[in-house]
């Protein structure tokens, strides 16, 4: 059976899943990251409905799912404003991540630069290299 790795991305990092599931099929893998994206979203719907769960396999990428395409708490919107509130969620969520990509990059443009000490330039208690 293959082995499926589930990523959760919420805008300023990525959680890695390194131990993965064994699934038959993608189909299956897809269903258990919507379960998983639905569980992790019901308790908070507003505030992790921009994240999204990156499905990969030993090839790479295989499945995305958006956690605001599998909020039921959206299903009684028209499909118009469901789209939007969906586009909204993402758009958020790459905004985060240029956010901190952009913040990471003036770290690492002060180290290199030479105006701090290289040992002290960290991002998330990990020194920047």
């Amino acid at each position: 059976m293959p082995a499926f790795y589930f990523h959760l991305r919420d805008g300023h990092c990525e959680f890695r899943d390194d131990q993965g599931q064994e699934l038959p099929d993608l189909a299956a893998a897809r269903a258990y990251a919507v379960q998983v994206a639905r569980e992790l979203i019901r308790k908070s719907e507003i505030e992790k409905r921009h994240c999204r769960l990156d499905v990969y396999d030993e090839s790479g990428l295989v499945a995305e799912v958006p956690f605001a395409t599998v909020d039921p708490t959206l299903d009684h919107l028209s499909p118009d404003l469901r789209q939007l509130v969906e586009r909204i969620c993402e758009t958020r969520r790459e905004f985060a991540e240029t956010l901190s990509s952009m913040e990471f990059l003036v770290l690492r443009l002060r180290q290199m630069r030479g105006l701090s000490n290289p040992y002290l330039v960290t991002q998330d208690g990990r020194q920047i290299r």
